[in-house]
C-alpha cells in the first residue's frame, strides 16, 4: 500500500483508529534503534573508549549503556569535559565510529562503522 493510501486509511478511521492501526504496526514491526545496537556491540566487544563524529552518537550511547562504562568522546562539539579528558587519556585503546567504512574497521550497525585506534581527533 502506497504512503499515500496509508494515510487516507487512516484517516477514514478516525484518530482512536488511526491511533489503534499504527500501535499495532509498531509492535509488529518496530523500527531499527542504531544506536542502542551501537551500544550493545561497544559492550559485547569489551570497548571502553573511543570517538563519534556526531554528538548524537556520543550522548545517546552514554544514556543507552549507563552502566556498561562506555564512554565515548565528539569529534565535533565537546559537552561533557570529564568525558573527552577520559578518552584522550585513553588514546591508545579508544576506538573511532564513524559513518563510513575504514581500514581495519568493522560495521557494528547499518550505519555504523567501528574502526581501530589511531592518533588524536
Amino acid at each position: 500500500m502506497s504512503h499515500s493510501a496509508s494515510v487516507a486509511v487512516l484517516g477514514r478511521r478516525g484518530p482512536r483508529g488511526a491511533t489503534r492501526a499504527l500501535r499495532v504496526d509498531f509492535l509488529r514491526d518496530p523500527p531499527e534503534n542504531n544506536r542502542q545496537d551501537l551500544a550493545d556491540y561497544l559492550v559485547a566487544n569489551g570497548i571502553q573508549y573511543g570517538y563519534a563524529q556526531t554528538i548524537w552518537d556520543v550522548y545517546s550511547d552514554r544514556l543507552l549503556s549507563p552502566t556498561r562504562h562506555v564512554i565515548l568522546s565528539s569529534t565535533s562539539i565537546w559537552f561533557v569535559q570529564e568525558y573527552e579528558w577520559i578518552v584522550q587519556n585513553h588514546q591508545s585503546e579508544a576506538v573511532w565510529i564513524t559513518r563510513e567504512p575504514c581500514d581495519g574497521g568493522t560495521r557494528a550497525t547499518d550505519t555504523h562503522y567501528v574502526c581501530p585506534p589511531r592518533a588524536g581527533p
